[in-house]
């Protein structure tokens, strides 16, 4: 990593479940490794964090699913 960052350090920052744990890269967008409090590591968009598109690993997605599905707690 360069020493001159001209990007927003997010490192240790947390949005929705995910912490910022590394700078990851860049291709066209600066992307930060993350890290969900289920415990998936994803790399994901500065700006998808910022804005909030970006929350979780998919377990939120994945719970409101199971939620949605599940009749009377049984199935």
């Amino acid at each position: 990593m360069a020493d001159n960052r001209c990007y927003e350090d997010l490192l240790g920052q947390k949005f929705g479940r995910l912490i910022v744990i590394e700078y990851s890269h860049k291709d066209t967008r600066h992307k930060w490794k993350c890290q969900c409090e289920c415990g998936n590591i994803i790399i994901t968009k500065a700006n998808s964090l910022k804005t909030g598109n970006t929350k979780s690993c998919g377990c939120i997605a994945k719970e409101k699913l199971i939620e949605r599905t599940t009749t009377h707690g049984k199935s």
